[in-house]
């Protein structure tokens, strides 16, 4: 590969897109040339920004060698359609058009944490920080993981070797909960309620319960129970809909907030969600380690890290496994884009 060579990479979740034009030289490095992020949308939406962002900065002359938009939903084994999972998981959606129109040499999508966890291999010692477990030392193993990022949704990637990377649903899958737990039921409730409609009660399922906006649902099952705080729930349902985990978060971090106990509790039941469902993956695949990202895990992990490793490791059959088994948080904001861009120097060697 000679250097020099234009790559696009997209990171397009169902909040925010985030696009960025590199310039790849000699030794697969790559600078970037111009980054943007927009307002997520329709597919249409979509690749409107994606075109407008490209020939804005693309230089004169210059031609891009290869794209990877990283989207959340089921991408087509061609990898030139997507079924987008915030719009209608059902309805693939192809972007040959969009590669066309940018006279792009290779396109192709991704699952976004499919990217991500190619960003997992690119992490510096620096930009990563242990939640529980045992790390040995020296370098720390990337071949075989696992990669929970939850957001507006709750998106896994699975490592199975050092070059392949799969995607995955996993955020779908049927969630657990601890018997006998009054303030578990109540989430749970809440959660299946939230979908509304007729006919058979759906499964609630783990990214009900470790997404962004369930931190809130949580919450006020926490107001609905004993816990004692001095905001009603009156109060909290009159607090914008899009801020109310953040005012969760505002409150467990402020020790002067009458509500910190009650935004405590509600933090305590997210990390035995998320671990719950991280456990059951881990289960699933056997990883050499687990990783966390996303900005919700960045800035609350502190917060949830006790729940979190209590019930990540109660297995009564696989307990002493689950204890070694290191579970790091990726401390990187461009993990998706990072491992796009990587995805799209790939193609350019393949």
């Amino acid at each position: 590969m000679t250097g020099n060579l234009l790559v696009l990479a997209v990171d397009s979740g169902a909040t925010t897109i985030r696009a960025r034009l590199a310039q790849v030289g000699l030794g697969h490095t790559w600078t970037t040339l111009a980054e943007g992020s927009s307002s997520s949308g329709s597919v249409d939406e979509l690749k409107r920004y994606i075109a407008n962002f490209a020939h804005h900065h693309l230089p004169p002359d210059s031609r891009i060698d290869a794209a990877v938009i990283g989207v959340p939903g089921r991408v087509s084994d061609d990898r030139l359609s997507a079924s987008l999972t915030y719009i209608d998981p059902n309805l693939p959606s192809g972007f040959s058009d969009l590669f066309e129109a940018l006279g792009v040499r290779i396109g192709a999508l991704f699952n976004d944490v499919e990217c991500g966890a190619r960003g997992v291999r690119m992490l510096a010692p620096s930009q990563v920080v242990d939640l529980c477990g045992y790390r040995p030392a020296g370098p720390l193993s990337t071949e075989r993981f696992v990669l929970g990022m939850p957001g507006t949704g709750f998106g896994v990637g699975i490592s199975v070797a050092k070059d392949i990377v799969i995607p995955s649903e996993g955020g779908h899958m049927p969630a657990g909960r601890a018997l006998h737990d009054e303030l578990e039921s109540r989430v749970f409730d809440l959660a299946a309620s939230a979908w509304g409609g007729e006919g058979e009660s759906p499964l609630v399922t783990y990214e009900d319960l470790v997404s962004g906006p369930s931190l809130a649902r949580i919450f006020q099952a926490v107001l609905e129970s004993s816990v004692k705080s001095s905001l009603s729930l009156e109060e909290f349902r009159a607090v914008e809909p899009r801020l109310r985990s953040i005012s969760v978060t505002a409150a467990a971090r402020d020790p002067r907030s009458l509500a910190q106990e009650a935004a405590m509790t509600a933090f305590r039941c997210y990390g035995a969600f998320l671990g719950r469902s991280m456990r059951s993956l881990a289960m699933v695949t056997l990883p050499q380690a687990v990783f966390l990202g996303g900005s919700i895990v960045m800035g609350t992990h502190d917060l949830f890290r006790e729940a979190f490793t209590r019930s990540f490791q109660a297995d009564a059959t696989h307990s002493e496994f689950l204890a070694r088994l290191p579970v790091l948080v990726c401390l990187n904001v461009d993990l998706n884009l990072d491992g796009a861009t990587d995805a799209a120097i790939a193609a350019l060697v393949s």
